[in-house]
């Protein structure tokens, strides 16, 4: 969440001198909730994004630090083929999200005020791998699933005085959410001797919308756009795991949010460099899925931070 909408819940919770009833029935009560929805989209799309890893990010905007969790565990099979040269796909993603972070207040005295939001969620669709020639595959896909996003919010000193105002409107409190997502992917496998050189290139929109918030005021309707390319590059070793030729595998990546609010969780892309280490399923098949084991390194403005990942490269 950026840190012009954290500075505008620290100063709406620094203004307490004025009449408490009366601020928390304001226009700027609803304007926060209203410009808060986008940033709650975006933490459900990271979410469900079909990925299985594991990462941490910290977010430092304008001297505003937020920590951020994740793990996604997904999977896919091959449900039949559609033609000569399409397989049509099922697949499955589960994941959980934390974000945490610390507004200090500036009132007579000192306070702190200490906020977690958690989000998870299960979604299932489907894709179709289009073999369209020259190594080059299209994967359109549709998933759907259900999440439910939280706020935990602790108070300090003499920011104790706040919770009346804050809680269930702002803080503390709980909403479910459907989302359905379509998804466009295109990988290339270029055919290059001695060389298994992989990119991907992928895109997803995802709508969102609240049911059973536990207040009216923190129900929204929201539009939430990523984009990705990835590029991986596997080498030889000598080595060997029952039967099974082990290869390094070297990748980077680029990603980000799309839209006029893709900013605002502190960060809009991320960058990613990874090595590690993998191995085909079925001894003597080149074509076979592979098993990787890795960890990266991410970065980008305002964020580091990074990932450890497990699961099946293609």
């Amino acid at each position: 969440m950026n840190n012009a909408i954290l500075r505008r819940i620290a100063l709406c919770a620094g203004s307490l001198a004025l009449p408490l009833a009366a601020w928390a029935q304001s226009a700027d009560l609803a304007e926060l909730n209203a410009r808060l929805a986008p940033a709650y989209a975006q933490m459900l799309t990271l979410t469900l994004l079909p990925d299985l890893s594991t990462a941490h990010y910290r977010v430092n905007d304008a001297g505003q630090r937020i920590d951020l969790d994740m793990t996604r565990l997904g999977a896919e099979s091959v449900l039949g083929t559609v033609g000569d040269h399409a397989q049509l796909l099922g697949r499955f993603t589960g994941g959980y999200l934390r974000m945490t972070t610390s507004l200090p207040v500036s009132v007579p005295g000192t306070g702190n005020v200490s906020t977690r939001w958690t989000a998870y969620g299960l979604s299932g669709g489907l894709a179709v791998k289009f073999d369209i020639g020259h190594g080059v595959t299209l994967v359109p896909a549709f998933d759907a699933g259900v999440t439910r996003l939280s706020n935990r919010t602790g108070y300090s000193g003499a920011a104790v005085a706040f919770q009346p105002l804050f809680d269930g409107t702002v803080f503390n409190w709980d909403s479910d959410a459907w989302i359905v997502t379509p998804h466009l992917g295109i990988d290339w496998v270029p055919d290059i001797p001695g060389r298994r050189i992989t990119v991907h290139a992928h895109t997803a929109w995802s709508r969102i919308e609240t049911y059973g918030e536990s207040d009216p005021a923190r129900s929204f309707r929201e539009n939430s756009a990523v984009y990705s390319l990835r590029a991986d590059h596997a080498l030889p070793t000598t080595m060997t795991l029952f039967d099974r030729q082990i290869e390094w595998a070297l990748y980077g990546g680029y990603s980000g949010f799309m839209g006029p609010r893709r900013s605002i969780l502190g960060f809009s892309t991320v960058s990613e460099v990874g090595i590690g280490m993998q191995a085909p399923l079925a001894a003597g098949s080149d074509a076979s899925k592979r098993l990787r084991i890795g960890v990266s390194y991410l970065f980008g403005q305002n964020v580091h931070g990074w990932t450890v990942s497990v699961g099946l490269s293609y």
